[in-house]
């Protein structure tokens, strides 16, 4: 589903669509595929506040 907009140039650096792809893939099970992209959200993300939910996330998934 999101696979034409992962692959677009332009929204590479968009946080909030790998948050997303992250939460997708945790929901089907995918826990390698999803602490990935909570990993590529985390990076884009600038602000403490926004990264500390991507990051409860992934920490949740791997422990």
């Amino acid at each position: 589903m999101l696979a034409p907009l992962l692959g677009h140039a332009a929204l590479a650096q968009y946080q909030p669509l790998h948050a997303t792809h992250a939460d997708l893939l945790r929901r089907t099970g995918d826990a390698a595929g999803a602490a990935e992209a909570y990993r590529r959200a985390i990076a884009l993300t600038i602000n403490d506040v926004e990264r500390a939910e991507p990051n409860r996330r992934l920490h949740n998934l791997v422990t």
